[in-house]
């Protein structure tokens, strides 16, 4: 069977030169915690905007990435190989560059470069992504609890010895 050369595929997205001069960018932003906090801020304000219903999936996907970068930036999360960091930091800066294989300004069609991108970018690093989910609700766990036992504290208008 033949592919169709319409059909917009995330790896078709990686060969463009957008996507290959975000590869390049990739390595500042890794090294720098400054220049990534802006970079995630930047594409939170994107992202936040209106989206179809189409891009929900993808939507919660992209903000898992930025996430994991929120926490890479700030020395929480570190269980990453740099190829996948970079990896995802190129998505986010091709993401964020108007002018991509299909420009940001056709309304919903700009979109689905970005979309495919992050789709292939989620689906070829799922072991990272699934791994920094996991660190991730161990973190809300941990808080939670002590949440929980600070309430008890409280309650019992005690404090708890270790």
């Amino acid at each position: 069977m033949k592919k169709d050369k319409r059909i917009i595929t995330g790896e078709k997205v990686k060969k463009t030169w957008a996507y290959r001069k975000a590869e390049r960018l990739s390595d500042d932003y890794r090294n720098e915690p400054a220049k990534l906090v802006d970079l995630i801020a930047r594409a939170t304000q994107k992202a936040q905007g209106n989206v179809s219903e189409r891009f929900k999936e993808v939507k919660h996907s992209f903000f898992v990435f930025l996430r994991l970068l929120k926490s890479y930036s700030k020395g929480d999360y570190r269980d990453i190989p740099w190829k996948s960091l970079s990896m995802i930091i190129a998505c986010v800066i091709y993401f964020l560059t108007p002018l991509d294989f299909i420009p940001d300004f056709l309304a919903t069609l700009g979109l689905l470069d970005d979309a495919a991108l992050i789709s292939w970018t989620l689906k070829f690093l799922s072991e990272d992504i699934e791994r920094f989910e996991s660190w991730e609700q161990q973190q809300k766990d941990d808080t939670d609890e002590l949440t929980a036992l600070d309430g008890e504290t409280d309650k019992n208008n005690e404090t708890l010895s270790p």
